[in-house]
């Protein structure tokens, strides 16, 4: 696969020669000095992700087998270990794992939630170093920075390689671009195992639902979706506002720029278990349940309207297998075969992917000099989004949706199944959570029926259409703004943006040119809503989410 594979962690310590061992043990020898910790100069580092919990532990012995079901999973009693952690302790490295609290933003870091070897010390959870599972991307890479300058300090770590898993992939290419909190340390390599590089498109329907608005006139439909849609914005609030939003393809193409990254090898590891029949749509399916595969293989794809989901620039990109397996746990009722469970995996991480490349990840190459002029043209780059105009149509009192396009995904609660013709439609919980279940029609001819699979009444059901004749464009440059409406005219179309817990109509003028507000916390959401020109029928709405 290129580059050179670090040979035997101990090789390193061996390397630093007899006067530094004559050194140490002088020192320890003086009066009245305390042991000092092992040191681990070269070790990896493994980040979990979006909702999961992990401890925090050291290299020592005495914590393997303690690093969590992520990276440990459960085994049947006496069945060998697969997970990552085991393979790579192994292969002879030091392996660390990063404290990841469930919803919340700290966690204690005392036994039996984390684990350190006699006389090693364990991080003040008070220092910032513990990652939200369902926090920021900007907010987890500072916690991450910190407990990497924590390594260096405590445990002497000076060359770093990481293993993330999910949003931990994000995390991490995050804490490597603040790279000041940690200097002195080199991160020789990042893995990443079903990490959305361009976003997740559950992400981006379940932010489409949770700002989609109600506007029936009808009043069973109007019904139906004053169930699901607060349906929808709990599940989203459960996950992580934040988290949820900066897992979509809006964020993650306004992020990845600004993300500078060495010439390290970054191997990718991506599961295809589900597949909902949409051929050539990479971001979308074949998938594992959560990720598409072009987005876990940090590759450009196109989304269903047909247009450019870019890739992120990452100079070493390097394929490291396709795995027929779900995403984690989270979604483990689609297949007991995840990405964390697998030996052939756990050993392509431990095997093939600890690499060295020519400059480490957090020493990008450095750019041109620029005049002031061409900083601030840089500052103000055009970026390009697009996306879909859907609409919410609601399962009607015999229970039956349109006939659905390429585009259109039904969504119902638990309990309720969609069918196309005697066929009954396969269904992805959103986010992973089972209270809401995405359906695709896969080319489906007919209308969808959709049955309650016990008791009696109208079925709950809606159709997230995308409006074939119409999408929306918006181009940023700095602070400024521009936001059409391609394809067939609506009658008005408005523009709003999220600010705490409130939408905010923007002021267009007669090009659709405004000027952006300050983000909030880095991030930025706007709605655009069309009203067609039937009366009657409900608008279309956009979502965005954008780094600013």
């Amino acid at each position: 696969m290129g580059g050179k594979r670090k040979t035997g962690i101990g090789s390193t310590a061996r390397s630093a020669g007899i006067s530094l061992s004559m050194l140490v043990a002088a020192i320890l020898l003086l009066p009245g000095t305390a042991q000092a910790s092992p040191s681990y100069p070269e070790a990896v580092l493994l980040v979990s992700g979006f909702e999961t919990e992990s401890p925090y532990t050291s290299a020592s012995s005495a914590c393997a087998g303690k690093e969590g079901s992520e990276w440990n999973p459960p085994v049947p009693t006496g069945a060998e270990q697969v997970g990552v952690a085991h393979a790579l302790r192994l292969a002879g490295y030091n392996v660390f794992t990063a404290p990841v609290d469930k919803g919340g933003t700290t966690a204690p870091i005392t036994p039996p939630l984390a684990c350190a070897g006699k006389g090693e010390p364990l991080p003040d959870p008070k220092s910032n170093v513990v990652i939200s599972s369902n926090g920021g991307t900007a907010d987890n890479g500072v916690a991450l920075a910190n407990l990497i300058a924590f390594l260096r300090d405590r445990y002497g770590v000076t060359d770093l390689h990481v293993v993330g898993h999910s949003d931990g992939g994000l995390w991490s290419r995050s804490g490597i671009t603040q790279n000041a909190a940690y200097a002195g340390v080199n991160i020789q390599s990042l893995t990443t195992l079903g990490t959305p590089h361009t976003g997740s498109y559950l992400a981006d329907l379940a932010i489409g639902l949770n700002d989609g608005n109600c506007d029936f006139s009808n009043r069973i439909e109007q019904r139906i979706c004053d169930v699901l849609v607060p349906l929808a914005r709990l599940v989203v609030k459960k996950l992580g506002t934040k988290a949820t939003r900066e897992l979509t393809s809006g964020f993650l193409t306004t992020w990845n720029p600004k993300q500078q990254i060495g010439s390290c090898p970054v191997s990718v590891i991506a599961g295809d278990h589900v597949n909902f029949g949409i051929p050539f749509l990479g971001y979308y399916t074949p998938s594992d349940g959560l990720v598409g595969l072009s987005s876990a293989q940090a590759r450009w794809a196109i989304d269903v309207n047909g247009h450019l989901i870019p890739a992120p620039d990452i100079p070493d990109l390097r394929e490291a297998g396709v795995y027929d397996v779900v995403h984690g746990a989270s979604v483990g009722f689609l297949s007991k075969k995840n990405l964390l469970n697998q030996p052939q995996i756990s050993q392509q991480v431990a095997g093939e992917t600890m690499l060295s490349g020519s400059e480490p990840c957090n020493q990008p190459a450095a750019a041109p000099s620029r005049s002031g002029a061409e900083s601030s043209a840089a500052k103000d780059q055009v970026q390009r989004l697009r996306g879909p105009l859907y609409r919410l149509v609601a399962a009607d009192r015999h229970g039956r949706l349109p006939k659905p396009g390429p585009e259109d995904f039904a969504v119902t609660p638990q309990g309720v199944s969609v069918r196309c013709g005697f066929n009954k439609l396969g269904a992805i919980p959103v986010m992973g959570d089972r209270q809401l279940r995405i359906h695709h029609p896969r080319g489906c001819e007919t209308r969808l029926r959709v049955r309650k699979q016990s008791g009696k009444g109208v079925p709950r059901a809606l159709m997230l259409r995308s409006h074939p004749g119409r999408h929306v464009l918006l181009r940023l440059e700095g602070d400024r703004a521009r936001i059409r409406i391609r394809g067939q005219s609506p009658k008005t179309f408005k523009a709003l943006y999220l600010s705490g817990k409130k939408w905010h109509r923007l002021k267009l003028n007669n090009k659709g040119r405004t000027s952006l507000p300050e983000a909030d916390g880095g991030t930025l959401s706007l709605r655009i809503r069309a009203r067609g020109r039937g009366r009657g029928v409900p608008a279309d709405s956009a979502t965005f989410t954008i780094q600013r």
